[in-house]
C-alpha cells in the first residue's frame, strides 16, 4: 500500500455529530499524505454498526462506547477521544444563571439528540436508576437543529462537551456540569478484526490513532 499513489475508498459510518468531530482532523492530514484516497460515510444505524462491520458494508464505525459497555470478540475499536457531558443552555435563560442545581435540570425541558431511536439513551438509563426522569420536549434524530432551538428557547440539552464547542456558538450559551454522576463519553473508531487485514486497513487503522491522539 502506498499513501502516496492510492485511490483508495474507505467506507465509514456515522452520525452529523461523529463526523463534524471524528473528520475534519483526518481529512486534512489525508489530503497532505494521500491525495488520491478517499472517503465514504453512511448514516450510523446503531451505536457500534456491528453487522455492517460483519458484513464489509463499511470498513469503519465511528462510534459510542459507555465505560460500562464492551464489544463483540471480533470487533476492536481504536480510541479516539474520551469526554465529559455538559449541559448547555441559553445564555438568554431567565432561571439558569450561574449554577445549574439537579432540582433546575428536572425543572426545564430537554432536547434529546437520538440518531439510534433508543428508547432510552444514556442519560436517561442513568437518570432511571436514580428512580426520577426529566421532561424530554423535543427528540431530534441528528444535532443540525439543536444549536438554534437551544439559543432561541428556554430548552436545555445534555451533550459532550466536544460537540457543544464543535457545533455551537459560544456565544449564544451557558455551559454547566451535569448536576449526577456520568461516566465519560467515548468516541471510537470500530473495525471488524476478521476482515479488514489488508494493508490499507492496516495504514488507515494507524493514521486514524495517530490524528486522534493530538485532538485536544
Amino acid at each position: 500500500f502506498n499513501p502516496q499513489t492510492s485511490t483508495q475508498m474507505f467506507r465509514f459510518a456515522v452520525t452529523d455529530y461523529t463526523a463534524a468531530v471524528f473528520f475534519p482532523a483526518l481529512i486534512t492530514r489525508l489530503q497532505q499524505i494521500a491525495p488520491g484516497v478517499s472517503v465514504k460515510t453512511i448514516n450510523s444505524t446503531h451505536c457500534d454498526s456491528f453487522e455492517d462491520l460483519a458484513s464489509g458494508k463499511i470498513d469503519f464505525a465511528i462510534g459510542f462506547q459507555s465505560t460500562e459497555t464492551g464489544y463483540q470478540p471480533r470487533i476492536r475499536a481504536i480510541e479516539c477521544f474520551r469526554d465529559n457531558y455538559v449541559v448547555a443552555v441559553s445564555r438568554r435563560h431567565p432561571r439558569i444563571r450561574d449554577e445549574l442545581s439537579l432540582g433546575q435540570f428536572l425543572d426545564e425541558g430537554h432536547i434529546v439528540v437520538n440518531p439510534w431511536n433508543e428508547a432510552r439513551g444514556v442519560i436517561d438509563r442513568i437518570l432511571d436508576s436514580m428512580n426520577i426522569r426529566r421532561r424530554i420536549v423535543i427528540e431530534l434524530p441528528g444535532m443540525l437543529s439543536a444549536p438554534a432551538i437551544v439559543a432561541g428557547s428556554e430548552l436545555i440539552i445534555t451533550l459532550p462537551e466536544k460537540a457543544v464547542r464543535t457545533l455551537f456558538r459560544a456565544e449564544d450559551l451557558r455551559c454547566f456540569s451535569v448536576p449526577f454522576s456520568v461516566p465519560p463519553y467515548l468516541l471510537n473508531a470500530c473495525y471488524d478484526s476478521e476482515i479488514s487485514a489488508s494493508p490499507g486497513h492496516h495504514w488507515m487503522r494507524k493514521l486514524i490513532a495517530d490524528v486522534m491522539a493530538i485532538q485536544v
